[in-house]
């Protein structure tokens, strides 16, 4: 899973990064069942992470959930190179939804963002 490579893009601090991704985990072990018994464990791992770099990041406060949603699935993708499929298994949502977002992304990113790019978001499942 790329937590850390995820954590390093949007953080822009590797050091940092292992930071909030080690702490995510310690969080994890103690809410282990709560996880195992969930819908996705992937996604819970997933919202500790997010709550991390919430606390972690220094002067940029993270826009509401829903409007982060498809920033971070853009991240995932195209600047990761992360599948559909995977984004999917990660954030605990349908691949439908997934890719319905990155389309709706896609077509309204600025030119410049990598989203755009020649190559960056074809659908990869």
């Amino acid at each position: 899973m790329p937590y850390l490579r995820f954590a390093r893009v949007r953080l822009g601090d590797f050091s940092l990064a292992l930071q909030v991704v080690h702490s995510t985990f310690v969080d994890l072990a103690e809410e282990w069942d709560r996880a195992l018994n969930g819908p996705s464990a992937p996604a819970a791992a997933w919202e500790l992470l997010q709550a991390t770099m919430d606390r972690c990041r220094p002067l940029a406060p993270r826009r509401p959930t829903a409007l982060s949603g498809p920033d971070d699935m853009i991240v995932l993708h195209c600047v990761l190179g992360c599948s559909i499929r995977s984004i999917a298994r990660l954030r605990g949502l349908e691949t439908s939804e997934v890719a319905a977002r990155l389309a709706f992304a896609r077509r309204s990113a600025r030119p410049t963002s990598p989203c755009r790019a020649r190559h960056a978001c074809l659908p990869t499942f």
